[in-house]
């Protein structure tokens, strides 16, 4: 992208806070916040086009010395809060902030006015190297049309990244993203979502995994008690929000901690990804007797899991902190067989069934069944795969791993094949071997080479790292046992129709967790620089 002309309107209005610092807003007051969109705003500025030439004013009384949080007002007159981290005027970065949340309905953001995904009571985070869009609302900015419940909640969790950089020309420097492409529009400019949503709907398309993927999930799998061993739960964080009994919560609404770095933190309790429920001690098997929403109000004694989430915004990259722990008055030691966290970067293919009307589900993959709900097109595909660690491609023999520093592709295997009773296989590149990884263990995938062995810099790219040694902690909140992983790895879901990443403790592992103990993981995700 360059500088916008002077014939391209944006519109925008920008707002700073001058009373209190989010930091010391109570959890009430942060949550009405949110929800009224900006009742502590005390200055309009106006209108600016695509140059901040017109400017009528810039934000004032910034919250700390070398940052602004302000309002940005989005297409449908809506506003999302903005922490300007950047340097550069809240007027040029509400534009960029503007572009980013069209680019996911439309390719042409700088001359299209199309409500994207960024709605009232989300918060977009902005310096130097990036946007950040965290989630916290149910729903998203755009209303989906059937079978779109408009419902679907992320937790505050990081759904969207745009690469930014600073280009130098005679009159000074210019914060423009980094990676613009042309989309079918023909026309340059457009840069999309690094993460799943909005990332492939360059003409207002609504896509299934726009609505429900994460961006990220922070899950227990295959979690099971021993009361019913047969019987296994599985928990996210990210599906916290979804029901009362979440106990979901904002911890950290862009506080600025004494390491100069924001924090955005919230915590919950897990919810089972199928029937939203938060007991594990429950036979999931077993129907509840009960009206839906009774059952998911979780009401009597219940077992359930404790998880809190935080991100750390530092000048390249973003540091998270994941910690959880069961909660059990019944039984004292669980088993989960893998535990993952895995980013969702891109669509793989169009999934949808021309035969759904004769494949039920689970058989078919179009999960949205009647109509268009995958990609046409993809875009941002991340399918090129380098670690420190050696890489095991699916159906490569052990002895044939390739050694640390090479790289492997992703492939495309036979589009939704059978189910199986689940017992379908998707193509995976693991690291190898499993007990080599450690803090400092990292994964990087990018959309083109540069070399044989090496990924190309001027494409987006992703690099995910380990921060933490596994088994060290003493189990308490503040420093929760590390978790023991057996992979980093990159992955095609082949029946959701999905490319990303990630690392996880199984499948198929053995790990006990202690009820009333903390276990956590600390990493750090970074696009766009180089290692």
């Amino acid at each position: 992208m360059t500088r916008l002309t002077s014939g391209l309107l944006v519109l925008l209005t920008s707002y700073c806070f001058a009373q209190k610092s989010p930091s010391a807003l109570s959890s009430h007051q942060k949550l009405q916040l949110i929800m009224d969109g900006g009742g502590m705003a005390v200055q309009n500025t106006g209108a600016v086009d695509g140059n901040g030439d017109n400017a009528i004013g810039e934000c004032s009384n910034p919250i700390v010395a070398d940052a602004l949080r302000c309002f940005v007002t989005m297409d449908d007159n809506t506003r999302v809060i903005v922490d300007n981290n950047s340097g550069y005027p809240n007027e040029w970065v509400g534009s960029l902030v503007l572009a980013a949340d069209r680019s996911t309905q439309t390719d042409t953001p700088f001359e299209t006015r199309a409500k994207g995904l960024f709605k009232k009571g989300d918060l977009i985070y902005v310096d130097k190297d990036k946007i950040l869009w965290f989630d916290f609302t149910r729903g998203d900015g755009k209303k989906f049309d059937y079978p779109y419940s408009n419902q679907a909640v992320r937790s505050g969790a990081l759904a969207g990244w745009w690469s930014l950089k600073e280009e130098m020309r005679p009159e000074g420097s210019n914060l423009v993203f980094r990676y613009p492409k042309v989309g079918p529009s023909s026309k340059p400019g457009w840069a999309h979502n690094q993460l799943i949503s909005g990332s492939a709907s360059p003409n207002g398309q609504e896509h299934w995994w726009d609505a429900f993927s994460w961006g990220v999930e922070h899950t227990i799998g295959q979690l099971i008690s021993p009361a019913n061993p047969d019987k296994t739960h599985h928990m996210t964080y990210e599906k916290s929000a979804e029901t009362p009994t979440g106990n979901w919560t904002i911890v950290k609404f862009g506080t600025r901690e004494a390491d100069g770095f924001y924090h955005y933190a919230t915590s919950g309790r897990m919810i089972n990804i199928f029937d939203d429920r938060v007991d594990i001690g429950r036979d999931p098997s077993r129907p509840c007797p009960y009206p839906y929403e009774r059952c998911r109000a979780d009401s009597g004694p219940i077992s359930y899991i404790d998880s809190h989430v935080e991100y750390i915004i530092r000048p390249t990259d973003v540091v998270v902190k994941w910690r959880f722990k069961i909660t059990s008055d019944t039984t004292s030691l669980w088993l989960a067989k893998n535990i993952y966290v895995y980013y969702w970067t891109a669509y793989e293919e169009d999934m949808d069934d021309p035969d759904e009307a004769m494949r039920p589900l689970p058989e078919s993959c179009d999960a949205g069944r009647f109509g268009n709900q995958f990609p046409d097109q993809v875009y941002g595909q991340p399918i090129y795969v380098q670690s420190n660690e050696r890489l095991l491609p699916n159906g490569v023999s052990v002895d044939s791993s390739l050694p640390p520093g090479s790289v492997a592709r992703l492939l495309f295997g036979l589009r939704c094949p059978p189910y199986n009773g689940g017992n379908y296989q998707n193509y995976d590149i693991d690291t190898y071997p499993p007990e080599i990884v450690r803090s400092g263990s990292w994964i990087r995938l990018g959309e083109e080479l540069a070399g044989p062995n090496s990924l190309s810099f001027n494409a987006p790219n992703w690099q995910l790292t380990l921060l933490s040694e596994p088994t060290t902690g003493t189990g308490t909140e503040q420093e929760p046992e590390k978790i023991s992983w057996n992979r980093l790895l990159a992955w095609v879901e082949n029946r959701d129709g999905t490319i990303g990443f990630g690392f996880g403790s199984g499948p198929g592992v053995d790990n006990w967790l202690r009820a009333g103990r903390w276990y956590g993981v600390r990493y750090s995700l970074k696009a766009n620089s180089n290692p």
